[in-house]
């Protein structure tokens, strides 16, 4: 029996709250198979004078930015029957590299951390394909945007909240995790199958959103290659800095004496680096201006 069809309108207020919230889902649920792993502290635990936690954590990053330069061909090629399955697909992945990272002894698991992080990278491309080519699009963005905010925090208290009170392992805490945010995630998924194609008021407004081929995605380079640059190097920076601040973040929290000082300095250095985003956002506005590009969709792929 085939599930009944629901009739979304492609505008209005109901149409805006389906696309904020099902993208909101999925993406915070995406987190729960990623983000968990710095809630754990993996105490008393090194290899070639390093902490594991510092290993573990480079090891998912380095998967993760690998992802997101596969995302530039993946993501961008990708045709709209196919996001939820891919979608579901790599989640499940990540989720079965959690398995094995619980599984295998340490540090031979690193590895699937680095398996990991490899499909993550690529959903927030898929996510806001969902959402672009709309007139009201950076609204819509807008509220994915609130998952950057909260859903870090909210699962890393999830995987501390299983530590604390169910006495899971720092191993097997991470895919445990994951496991609480499948239905969230499923939820999701659901509701980003419900958000209509774009409507022809969207194309006049916008453009057609339609699968990129390699000539099309270096037509595109070559018209905003400064913006593009000078976006990649600041997000690149900013998310060493992201990524330093979680390693450090839980240990800060659980140690004793300066916490809070130290603490303080660390949370303002990410509006200092958020300041520098001005520049590459105001050369890619310069470079649209100064370079039409009517015959090739307008998409470019983004990271989050």
């Amino acid at each position: 029996m085939k599930m009944p069809v629901l009739n979304i309108p492609s505008k209005g207020a109901r149409f805006n709250l389906l696309c904020m919230m099902a993208a909101l889902l999925t993406y915070m649920s995406m987190y729960a198979f990623r983000k968990p792993l710095s809630a754990a502290t993996f105490e008393g635990i090194t290899y070639w004078g390093l902490d594991y936690k510092i290993i573990a954590i480079i090891s998912q990053v380095v998967g993760y930015t690998c992802s997101k330069f596969l995302g530039i061909t993946i993501v961008s090629s990708m045709k709209p029957q196919n996001r939820i399955r891919c979608i579901l697909g790599f989640i499940a992945f990540a989720w079965v590299a959690l398995l094995m990272f619980a599984l295998v002894p340490h540090p031979y698991n690193v590895v699937f951390l680095v398996l990991n992080g490899l499909p993550l990278g690529m959903i927030f491309g898929i996510v806001i394909s969902f959402l672009e080519g709309r007139r009201n699009t950076e609204l819509l963005g807008a509220g994915l945007c609130v998952s950057f905010i909260t859903a870090s925090g909210i699962t890393k208290a999830v995987g501390r909240f299983l530590i604390i009170h169910f006495h899971v392992s720092d191993f097997w805490m991470p895919f445990c995790t994951g496991l609480v945010f499948v239905p969230v995630l499923l939820l999701g998924v659901w509701m980003l199958s419900l958000i209509p194609p774009q409507s022809e008021e969207d194309k006049a407004s916008r453009s057609e959103r339609t699968p990129m081929g390699a000539s099309e995605r270096m037509k595109f380079f070559r018209s905003f290659s400064w913006g593009v640059i000078l976006s990649t190097l600041t997000y690149a920076t900013q998310s060493i800095w992201k990524c330093l601040c979680t390693i450090a973040s839980v240990t800060m929290t659980l140690s004793k004496g300066n916490m809070v000082k130290n603490s303080l300095k660390v949370s303002m250095a990410p509006f200092i680096i958020h300041s520098m985003q001005a520049i590459p956002i105001t050369s890619l506005l310069r470079c649209g201006e100064e370079t039409t590009v009517p015959d090739i969709p307008r998409k470019m792929y983004t990271t989050g």
